[in-house]
């Protein structure tokens, strides 16, 4: 079993802070400063300049000359380094003509350095803290994201904002090349719940046609005056539920249950589900264009996932139920719904003779009720505002 600990955030962020200015303090102390860098520099220039004697004086100057030109020291002690530069030039031009000339160009070298050497150790100091601005920067990032992990952890409220904010930035760069991706879950999260939005949008505009048109109320007339006579005529007794499937407007290639299962006592909230047309009876019907019923759902795995478009789990779990699917056609004859009744035991809607009777008197009872002209209505009304969703795209 996983096991969550949670640091106390007042706690975490104690220790986090107690952590930065310990090595916000190391960092102060044993690290180095640009000014240190610059005198010990400076020191080596007077060695190099103190050789220059003899043959080797013109290499010692450049070399000094170089040494001088390539080092970088605060504003303060510049002065002094150009004027160092500026006699060594002297002391070149001076080489070879008057020995006294050169002993005091190179003295004068010597007191430039020492000037800018005492400019840098007044310096130290407050550089020193200058010095380690670049470490700080680096570790504000650091801190400030620690810091914000263990509040976020603490604060349900903060978990939500910051899911509402991955949803609509992608990531965020800030200084120092740190860079912040939101992505995976978050929006995941945030696709399926536009999906949930448009089906929820797609179910209202059913809802609203049904009871513009009276879908279920159609449907109740043609069980009570239509099927229910005719199993009692047959001596038969089903326990037999009825729902509209439609074409969805969400999904293309899908089919939609339109109503609640009737009669009433199959209970109320089991319609706006979706199917595809390539699944079970219902969608085997629809892509034939024609009425259909078995006595039997077929126990053949293989049948079942050939013909029936089921999954290899799906096939496993078996069904024993009568079922029948009636076409309904539009004005154009294009389907538009399919009437389908289920029920159980097996064979409960008689033989293949009687299902075939009952197909056609649930076909005679959806015009006579008008159920495939309301149908068609319902169709019309929405289809408008259809996103129709293509998941299943056909190869070009």
């Amino acid at each position: 079993m996983r096991q969550h600990y949670n640091v106390p955030m007042g706690k975490g962020m104690a220790l986090v802070l107690v952590c930065f200015l310990a090595v916000l303090a190391a960092l102060m102390f044993l690290q180095p400063s640009s000014q240190e860098s610059a005198l010990d520099a400076l020191s080596a220039v007077e060695k190099v300049v103190d050789q220059v004697k003899g043959p080797d004086a013109p290499t010692k100057l450049d070399l000094a000359r170089q040494m001088l030109t390539d080092l970088k020291v605060p504003k303060a002690s510049r002065p002094e380094k150009d004027k160092a530069i500026a006699a060594i030039n002297d002391a070149k031009a001076d080489l070879g003509t008057d020995q006294a000339k050169l002993m005091a160009a190179t003295g004068e070298i010597k007191a430039q350095i020492a000037r800018a050497k005492a400019n840098l150790k007044v310096l130290t100091a407050t550089e020193r803290a200058r010095g380690i601005k670049d470490q700080i920067l680096a570790l504000v990032w650091p801190l400030f994201l620690a810091l914000l992990i263990i509040y976020v952890t603490n604060s349900s409220s903060c978990l939500r904002l910051f899911t509402q904010l991955g949803s609509v930035i992608s990531n965020v760069k800030v200084p120092g090349g740190l860079e912040i991706a939101f992505a995976g879950a978050t929006v995941k999260n945030t696709q399926e719940e536009v999906l949930r939005g448009y089906r929820q949008q797609a179910i209202a505009q059913y809802d609203a046609a049904v009871s513009q048109f009276q879908i279920s109320e159609t449907v109740s007339r043609i069980i009570d005056a239509r099927i229910k006579p005719f199993f009692e005529k047959a001596c038969l007794e089903p326990d037999f539920r009825c729902t509209v499937h439609v074409r969805d407007i969400l999904f293309k290639d899908s089919l939609y249950q339109l109503i609640d299962y009737l009669p009433g006592k199959w209970g109320s909230g089991n319609h706006g589900r979706a199917w595809s047309f390539r699944y079970g009876i219902i969608g085997r019907c629809w892509r034939l264009e024609k009425s259909d019923a078995k006595g039997e759902i077929p126990q053949d795995k293989t049948e079942l996932i050939d013909q029936w478009g089921m999954s290899k789990v799906e096939a496993e779990k078996g069904s024993k139920q009568s079922v029948l699917c009636n076409l309904i056609r539009g004005r154009n004859q294009s389907p538009v719904a399919i009437l389908f009744l289920d029920a159980q035991p097996p064979h409960a809607f008689g033989d293949e003779a009687k299902m075939s009777e009952l197909i056609g008197v649930v076909d005679s009872a959806v015009k006579e009720f008008g159920l495939d002209t309301a149908l068609d209505k319902v169709w019309e009304q929405v289809r408008s505002s259809a996103p129709l969703i293509e998941i299943y795209a056909e190869r070009k």
